[in-house]
C-alpha cells in the first residue's frame, strides 16, 4: 500500500495527513483503514512520535457538489489524486454564487478535526459519468488526520473517508454506503457545504441518519434559502444549526448591549424604525438580524408590505403599539466583513442606536450613552463556526423564532413580486 504523507504547521500544533494512495472498493474501506493505521504507526515510530491514538466524538458527514472532473492525465504529478484533491479543485472551480471562493472542503474538515476528532465521511457528487476504467459509480479513498501538539509528541488521529459519486446513479448510492461506514453509537452531524437544500429523497435519507444538520444561509444571496431552512426546522425536529446565525453573534451582542440593564430597554417599546444596509451576500444575514429584533419584541407578523422603493431598497411596514414603523433594507456592493452587514440602526424613543462598519475588522458604535468610533469586531471563520455548532446544543429557541419572522418577511416579499 502506498502511503502519502503531508505536513501542515499551525501555531500550537502540527497536522499530519496520511493518505492511502489509491482508490479502493467500498467493501474494502474498513480493511484499508486498518492497513493505513499499521503503515501510519510505522511512520510515526520512524519519526520518533510514538504510538498513534484514535479519537472520535462524532461521525462528521459533509456533502458537496461539483462539476464533472476530468480523469487525471497519465503521469500527472500535480497532486496525489485523492478525493480530497478533487473536492478542493471543484470548490475552487465552482466558487460561491456571490463571487467569493469558500474554503475548500478538505481544508475546512482538516481544521475542524483539529478541535473535534471525528470519523469524517466526505460525500462529493460530480456530474457526468465515471472516468474510464474506474469500473464503479462511487469511488472511495481513505486517510488519517493526525494532530501533534507542540507540547508533546503523541499523535492523535481521526479517520477520513472520501466518497466521490458520479452522476445521479453515484449519488443514489450515498445513503446505503454511508449507513455502512458510520461508527455505531456515535452521533452523526451532516455538514451541508452547498447552498441550503430543498426537499429531496437524498436529503430525507441523510437527515434520517443524522442527529444534527449544519447549513449556512449566507452561502447564497437567494432569500428563499431562509424558507428552506424554516422547512427543515419543521421537519427535522429542530436539529438544524445555521452557521450564518452563529456568525451574527458578535453583532447581536453589540445590539443587545445598548439595551441590557441598566440600559434603555424601555425604549424598545417606542420603536420608530429599523434600517439595515448589507451587501448582496449579506441580505440573509440582515433578514435574520431583523427577525431576531422583531421576535424579541413579540412582532412575529408583518402588517403589510410597501413595494420596493427603488433599486436595491426594500421596505416593510410593521405594526407596534398604537402605530407603525418602517423596516428599511439597503443593498449595495462591497465587502462588509464576514457577516456582510455594513450598518444596523435602531430608532427608538427619540434616540438612534447604530453599528456601522469602519473596515472589515472594526465597527463604530453610536448611541445616546456611548460614542465608540473604532472597536474590533471578532468574527469567526467557517471552521470555528462548525466547531461551535458541534460543541453546543442544537436546539436554539431564539434562532427558531428569529428564523420564523425572517421567513415570513421573505414570504411577504415574494407575494409582492
Amino acid at each position: 500500500m502506498t502511503l502519502s504523507v503531508n505536513h501542515k504547521a499551525f501555531p500550537s500544533s502540527d497536522l499530519v495527513l496520511l493518505d492511502h494512495g489509491e482508490a479502493v472498493h467500498i467493501n474494502q474501506v474498513e480493511s484499508c483503514l486498518t492497513q493505513l493505521w499499521r503503515s501510519a504507526s510505522e511512520h510515526s515510530q520512524q519519526e520518533g512520535k510514538g504510538a498513534l491514538a484514535l479519537a472520535r466524538l462524532w461521525n462528521l458527514v459533509s456533502y458537496h457538489t461539483g462539476p464533472q472532473a476530468p480523469p487525471p492525465a497519465s503521469g500527472d504529478d500535480t497532486g496525489d489524486g485523492t478525493a480530497n484533491d478533487t473536492a478542493n479543485d471543484t470548490a475552487n472551480d465552482t466558487g460561491d454564487v456571490t463571487g467569493d471562493v469558500p474554503e475548500p472542503p478538505g481544508a475546512l474538515l482538516e481544521r475542524v478535526t483539529m478541535s473535534i476528532p471525528a470519523r469524517v465521511i466526505h460525500l462529493l457528487h460530480l456530474q457526468g459519468d465515471p472516468p474510464p476504467g474506474l469500473g464503479m459509480e462511487v469511488e472511495a479513498r481513505v486517510g488519517n488526520h493526525c494532530l501533534i501538539s507542540h507540547a508533546g509528541s503523541r499523535m492523535v488521529c481521526c479517520e477520513a473517508i472520501h466518497l466521490t459519486g458520479y452522476g445521479a446513479a453515484g449519488q443514489s448510492h450515498f445513503p446505503a454506503v454511508l449507513r455502512a461506514l458510520l461508527v455505531p453509537h456515535l452521533p452523526v452531524a451532516l455538514l451541508w457545504l452547498d447552498e441550503v437544500p430543498h426537499r429531496s429523497r437524498l436529503l430525507g435519507e441523510l437527515l434520517g441518519m443524522s442527529d444534527r444538520m449544519l447549513v449556512d444561509t449566507q452561502r447564497t444571496s437567494d432569500t428563499s434559502s431562509l424558507l428552506a431552512v424554516h422547512d427543515l426546522m419543521r421537519n427535522a425536529g429542530g436539529q438544524i444549526v445555521d452557521l450564518g446565525w452563529l456568525r451574527l453573534r458578535p453583532m447581536r451582542h453589540l445590539v443587545a448591549d445598548f439595551f441590557d440593564p441598566p440600559g434603555r430597554a424601555e425604549q424598545l417599546e417606542k420603536l420608530e424604525g429599523i434600517a439595515i444596509e448589507t451587501s448582496p451576500k449579506g441580505l440573509n444575514s440582515g433578514l435574520m438580524m431583523a427577525g431576531w429584533v422583531l421576535s424579541r419584541l413579540g412582532l412575529g407578523e408583518s402588517q403589510g408590505l410597501i413595494p420596493v422603493q427603488g433599486e436595491g431598497n426594500l421596505r416593510w411596514k410593521m405594526a407596534h403599539g398604537a402605530g407603525v414603523f418602517p423596516l428599511d433594507f439597503s443593498i449595495r456592493e462591497g465587502y462588509g466583513g464576514l457577516d456582510e452587514i455594513f450598518r444596523f440602526e435602531l430608532r427608538a424613543g427619540g434616540d438612534v442606536f447604530e453599528i456601522r462598519d469602519v473596515d472589515p475588522e472594526h465597527v463604530a458604535v453610536s448611541g445616546p450613552d456611548r460614542q465608540l468610533p473604532r472597536i474590533a469586531l471578532r468574527e469567526s471563520e467557517e471552521a470555528e463556526l462548525v466547531v461551535a455548532a458541534l460543541g453546543g446544543a442544537p436546539a436554539d429557541a431564539v434562532f427558531a423564532k428569529a428564523l420564523g419572522v425572517a421567513a415570513h418577511l421573505v414570504e411577504t416579499l415574494q407575494w409582492s413580486q
